[in-house]
């Protein structure tokens, strides 16, 4: 595994395609509010799984944050994998990868929001 310094743009593709053929594999058990907890995972954390971090790593972490070599792995913007364009009231975004995930959004269809790419999501 390279280090966070050293992802090319084609790199990040690839994690992406690994992190969506996991999310769909059925070999992760869905959870929410938390990375992982119990043998269960939110998206992130299977994402987490994938970049090489363990249990301990992702202890009862809410998000990415402070895991910006994960985000730098898949080329994520955001922490919580927001996407969408900007609302008027602010510059956060509408909606975010941890919320899908949390409002019982299946992996399967998680995977697809992943595999199209939308604006936001990811930096290049």
């Amino acid at each position: 595994m390279g280090t966070a310094a050293n992802w090319t743009p084609e790199q990040q593709k690839e994690h992406r395609k690994l992190w969506v053929q996991a999310l769909r594999s059925g070999e992760y058990e869905q959870g929410r509010k938390r990375l992982h907890l119990d043998s269960r995972y939110c998206c992130l954390g299977v994402a987490c799984v994938l970049a090489g971090k363990d249990e301990y790593d992702m202890g009862a972490r809410l998000n990415l944050s402070n895991l910006y070599d994960v985000m730098e792995f898949y080329g994520l913007r955001d922490h919580n994998g927001a996407y969408g364009e900007p609302n008027d009231m602010s510059d956060s975004y509408r909606v975010c990868l941890a919320q899908k995930n949390d409002s019982g959004t299946p992996f399967a269809a998680i995977a697809d929001i992943i595999e199209s790419e939308p604006p936001g999501l990811f930096i290049s």
